[in-house]
């Protein structure tokens, strides 16, 4: 981590991906506040010429990984500085759910549980492969971080286990052959977790401190 990609963590604006289960993303259109993406990397790491903004850009991926990993936040509420509650609402009006199930208090701020925390601690940002590339290019927006939408907090494809072993749930039931087997209670409080976690990350992002 430097400071120069604490300065873009800082200004991070995030957007659904709704590729698989759904993820946070960098938004492809305004990922740090404006509409110079491009000229914000240069500025932010000091590049001038392209091959080492592109190499800056692609890199800021670790960053978003190691601060995921490290950084330290209380839980609480938090009013988001680069979106807004409407913003977020925005991104699942196809859920059709109330502020309540989306983590949002009456007055739009975001709830920060400490299970939430421990999500944040197992999701990995990768940067998009060629194909991903190619498609966010042609809808003319920039490839930008992502949370993997399909495995967002470990290996397993079915993400509430992997919620699950961070959240150190009691195994209640177990299939024949010895496997895990998750209740409908914790199967459907696990996807409200995950349907929170787009305006947790963000308030994440924006305010969660490195230790010193």
């Amino acid at each position: 981590m430097t400071p120069e990609g604490l300065s873009l963590i800082r200004r991070a604006v995030l957007v659904l991906d709704r590729v698989e289960s759904g993820a946070p993303k960098l938004s492809g259109k305004i990922p740090f506040g404006s509409n110079d993406p491009w000229g914000d990397v240069q500025r932010a790491f000091g590049t001038s010429d392209d091959t080492a903004t592109a190499a800056a850009l692609v890199n800021f991926t670790n960053h978003l990984t190691d601060f995921s990993e490290r950084a330290e936040l209380t839980p609480g509420t938090y009013a988001m500085k680069n979106i807004t509650a409407d913003d977020l609402r925005r991104e699942f009006d196809w859920l059709e759910a109330d502020d309540a199930y989306l983590g949002l208090t009456p007055d739009g701020k975001v709830i920060v549980t400490e299970d939430h925390l421990k999500l944040i601690r197992g999701i990995y940002w990768e940067w998009p492969n060629e194909y991903d590339v190619e498609d966010t290019l042609a809808f003319d927006q920039w490839p930008m971080p992502a949370v993997d939408g399909k495995r967002p907090y470990g290996d397993m494809s079915f993400y509430q286990l992997d919620a699950h072993r961070l959240l150190e749930w009691p195994v209640e039931k177990r299939t024949a052959d010895g496997y895990i087997e998750l209740t409908e209670q914790q199967i459907e409080h696990g996807a409200r977790l995950h349907t929170q976690m787009l305006g947790v990350t963000q308030v994440f992002l924006e305010r969660a401190e490195l230790p010193e």
